[in-house]
């Protein structure tokens, strides 16, 4: 063994499964099923995603309380059908919480293959892409 390497207890193979079966199930949730589903493997790209949020490197987040700050001064209903304009209304409303922060934000930056709904950026701090309302693989 070289000198450099570290060791690290590894969890229990079944905790780590289940801890990514739970992620999975989580994601495929929030996430639409994909016409394009033919052109690749959802079951392999949730695995792979549900990996990355359990290691740390990706974060990800569905907001959904009337309780949470984001909502508490807007006159947006949360539980509206979506459409065009609660749409719209819910990246107006989302853009004016980061603004506030002081982040620059961004209308559907172009990303590596696709677009999100807002880009938002701070100094020194990871972009973070946000998609309002649904979402699919191939967006992701």
């Amino acid at each position: 063994m070289a000198k450099n390497i570290k060791k690290t207890k590894s969890l229990p193979w079944d905790e780590v499964e289940s801890a990514v079966q739970k992620e999975i199930d989580w994601l495929s949730q929030v996430i639409l099923p994909s016409p394009f589903e033919k052109d690749y493997c959802p079951k392999c790209i949730l695995r792979q995603i549900s990996t990355l949020i359990l290691s740390g490197k990706i974060k990800a987040k569905n907001i959904t309380s009337k309780n949470d700050s984001l909502w508490i001064n807007t006159k947006t209903r949360l539980n509206k059908n979506h459409g065009a304009k609660w749409h719209s209304d819910m990246m107006n409303v989302i853009a004016g919480h980061f603004r506030k922060l002081g982040y620059k934000i961004v209308v559907e930056p172009n990303l590596n293959k696709g677009r999100a709904d807002l880009g938002i950026y701070h100094d020194k701090e990871k972009p973070l892409y946000v998609e309002v309302g649904t979402v699919s693989l191939p967006k992701l």
